[in-house]
């Protein structure tokens, strides 16, 4: 799975239905951010930290099975 997160308001989830298979597919969604809460599409609610490790910086969502993970800032 990898996500994109935009400054503009947009979350998109590319992920693959199985492991094995070679077809990628794309979700995107509204999200909002109000202190380390995230909210995608109105309806999904994370808990998200924001942090510096070896000089990058990464994003960590937690709460929801779609989007939890450690995520690197390109």
């Amino acid at each position: 799975c990898r996500l994109e997160i935009s400054k503009y308001g947009t979350v998109t989830r590319h992920y693959k239905l199985h492991s094995s298979s070679d077809l990628w597919y794309d979700n995107r969604y509204d999200y909002t951010i109000s202190g380390n809460k995230m909210t995608v599409n109105g309806h999904y609610k994370c808990t998200v930290n924001v942090f510096e490790e070896g000089g990058v910086t990464y994003l960590e969502i937690f709460g929801h099975e779609d989007y939890a993970g450690k995520y690197r800032k390109r």
